[in-house]
């Protein structure tokens, strides 16, 4: 049987703790370092490029040879902001396909990163579809047009949907201008041009 200086000592000990501010501090900067992000930079050449905005299109403030000079500082869709020695900038992610398929995704990046105003002649059959969500996908798939090897289309702009853009596109046939929706995952593995 507890007595009452048994129950008084349970809860003494039971009792949390006053924090003072220094160790708030602390235990919040703990916290946010104990937040791992999963960092799986896209390698290029043997080294990590670090550019000045979230686009290949953006300077390179410097490269990396190892992924313990660069400090993630948020990760995004696609990319990771970085401290990279002092210089705060963006690298690209590789992404969710993982490194068994990264050659292959490598040998065909551009077709990841076509632009509006762009006109690409295709290798392959590729097919276009008229919508990317269709409300009712067996009216939709009457429709899919599928352009023959060496058509050409002009993007027009660009809709991320998922991990792969998808190109809203103009093809001309000898009935006139059509319109339409092509995924890139359908350009993986052709030898496109792009003008």
């Amino acid at each position: 049987m507890i007595g009452f200086l048994g129950i008084a000592l349970i809860a003494i000990l039971s009792e949390p703790k006053q924090k003072s501010k220094s160790n708030l501090k602390q235990n919040k900067v703990h916290n946010r370092q104990s937040q791992k992000i999963i960092f799986d930079p896209f390698w290029e050449d043997g080294v990590i490029k670090v550019y000045m905005q979230p686009s290949k299109d953006t300077a390179v403030l410097t490269t990396v040879k190892d992924e313990k000079d660069l400090v993630v500082l948020k990760k995004e869709q696609y990319w990771y902001k970085v401290n990279a020695k002092g210089l705060i900038g963006w690298v690209k992610r590789r992404g969710w396909w993982g490194p068994i398929i990264e050659d292959i995704r490598k040998k065909y990046w551009d077709v990841l990163e076509l632009k509006p105003g762009q006109i690409i002649r295709i290798s392959k059959e590729t097919p276009v579809v008229p919508e990317i969500n269709p409300k009712d996908p067996y009216a939709a798939m009457r429709k899919i047009v599928r352009l023959k090897q060496g058509s050409e289309f002009k993007i027009l702009k660009v809709h991320h949907e998922g991990p792969d853009p998808w190109y809203y596109v103009v093809f001309i046939t000898k009935d006139g201008p059509h319109y339409g929706w092509v995924n890139s995952i359908a350009l993986l593995g052709q030898d496109i041009q792009i003008k």
